[in-house]
C-alpha cells in the first residue's frame, strides 16, 4: 500500500509520439486490457494458487451428479482468470527518480518515443478515483516467484490482487506502479 512519502515518488510513463499524440488529442491516458499486455502472465493465477482453487472446487463437484455440472466446476479457475484479464485495464508507469535506458527501448519503441514525468501524487489525483474502491486502485507491483508464490483462496479468486502481482525473474527492473 502507499504512503504519504510514497505520494512524492517520481515516475515515468514511456510511449510511442502517436500514443503521446493521442494523449494529447483526447486529453485522456490510455488504460490497456491485461490480456493485451506484452507480459503473457499479466493477471494470471500462480500455479499454486490454481492448485488451492482445484482443491476447493472438488468441494462442490462432490455435490452434483451431471458431469456437465462437474466440467463448469473444474473450469471456475480459468473462467476467473479470462474474466479478470479481460475486463482490467491498467496503465503502467515506471517508479524511478532516474529515467531509464531499458524502459525507453521496451515501452518507446524508436527514437521519435516520449517519456512523461509525473509523481504518483500527481497520478491519484488526476486518474485515481478515491474512495471507490470498485472504480480504481493505485498502488506498487509486488514482484514474486511466479511459479512458487502463494496466494490464499480469495486472493486468488480476486483478479485485483492478481494484477498487482508479476514475476520478479521477468519483469522486476519495470518497477511498476
Amino acid at each position: 500500500s502507499l504512503t504519504t512519502e510514497d505520494f512524492n515518488r517520481t515516475v515515468w510513463r514511456y510511449l510511442p509520439f502517436p500514443k503521446f499524440v493521442s494523449l494529447l488529442t483526447y486529453q485522456a491516458i490510455w488504460f490497456a486490457k491485461l490480456n493485451i499486455l506484452q507480459d503473457k502472465y499479466e493477471g494470471r493465477i500462480p500455479p499454486r494458487a490454481v492448485s488451492l482453487m482445484h482443491e476447493h472446487a472438488d468441494q462442490w463437484k462432490a455435490k452434483f451428479n451431471s458431469e456437465e455440472h462437474r466440467k463448469q466446476i473444474d473450469e471456475w479457475p480459468a473462467t476467473n482468470e479470462a474474466d479478470g484479464r479481460e475486463l482490467l485495464v491498467v496503465t503502467c508507469w515506471f517508479a524511478d527518480d532516474l529515467e531509464s535506458e531499458r524502459m525507453w527501448g521496451e515501452y518507446g519503441g524508436s527514437t521519435e518515443a516520449v517519456a512523461i514525468k509525473s509523481t504518483i501524487g500527481r497520478l491519484a489525483k488526476h486518474i485515481y478515483v478515491p474512495r471507490e474502491e470498485t472504480v480504481s486502485h493505485l498502488g506498487y507491483v509486488r514482484y514474486v516467484d511466479y511459479e512458487s508464490h502463494e496466494m490464499s483462496l480469495y486472493e486468488a479468486n480476486q483478479a485485483i490482487e492478481r494484477a498487482f502481482i508479476k514475476d520478479r525473474g521477468q519483469f522486476a527492473h519495470e518497477k511498476e506502479v
